[in-house]
């Protein structure tokens, strides 16, 4: 979609939901960012460091993480 001269491009929000991705999420949600994508991580149950990545992004693309266990 091309937006007309002097209008805000629409915006992109990602929704990543992960669980144990601490091995790749660091480099995806570095890559939402240079896209300029708001990314919300929601974290289901990661027994690694995926939370701690993902809180580690807030501010930097990262808007919002969320916990909500494996079911």
């Amino acid at each position: 979609m091309i937006s007309p001269p002097g209008a805000t491009p629409p915006r992109l929000t990602a929704l990543v939901t992960c669980r144990n991705a601490a091995a790749t999420l660091a480099k995806l949600l570095e890559h939402l960012h240079w896209h300029g994508a708001e990314t919300i991580v929601i974290d289901n149950g990661s027994t690694d460091d995926s939370s701690d990545i993902a809180k580690a992004h807030l501010g930097q693309g990262v808007s919002e993480v969320v916990s909500d266990p494996y079911r």
